[in-house]
């Protein structure tokens, strides 16, 4: 059994490449958006690669959650389309005739053994591009809540002081 067991080790498994990312872009509304000051502005103004999944000052939290929802329907669909491949690769093995259970079994674990790698790398993805999506909402109304403060403090000083009359 050993001298099978060898006879197979000497086959490298070679690993599935990686599931192809996905490009996530979200349609634009049909009406402009506009900037603080009422300016309409396109939502690739602030992003030269076109499509926009950082969340935009004027955004709602609606539209927030759909994009987030876009991005973690793309992580289901790669976590699938690796299933579903190492599916086929565990059949293939296991149709085979093979003279020991245990180069099956052993096989059988490599390729659970790379289809966990691959469903835990696609999910920490996810989640990075996720918590950077959070920290660019986060850094954005940062921003525009100092500009609010400014614009309150300006407007402050410039309204005149009440005058009481004696």
């Amino acid at each position: 059994m050993d001298s099978v067991n060898a006879d197979k080790s000497d086959h490298d498994v070679e690993p599935r490449p990686k599931a192809q990312e996905e490009s996530i872009e979200i349609a634009d509304a049909e009406t402009p958006q506009e900037d603080d000051a009422g300016t309409p502005v396109s939502r690739e103004a602030g992003n030269e690669e076109g499509s926009s999944t950082v969340a935009e000052p004027h955004e709602t939290t609606d539209e927030f959650e759909q994009k987030m929802f876009v991005i973690i329907e793309a992580g289901k669909r790669a976590i699938s389309e690796a299933l579903k491949s190492c599916k086929e690769e565990m059949l293939q093995l296991t149709s085979t005739p093979v003279s020991s259970a245990g180069v099956r079994s052993r096989a059988t674990g490599i390729l659970l053994a790379i289809l966990q790698s691959q469903v835990r790398e696609v999910k920490i993805q996810q989640l990075d591009e996720i918590i950077e999506e959070l920290n660019s909402l986060c850094e954005r109304n940062q921003e525009r809540l100092s500009r609010l403060q400014s614009q309150l403090r300006d407007a402050d000083r410039l309204q005149p002081e009440p005058r009481i009359e004696e």
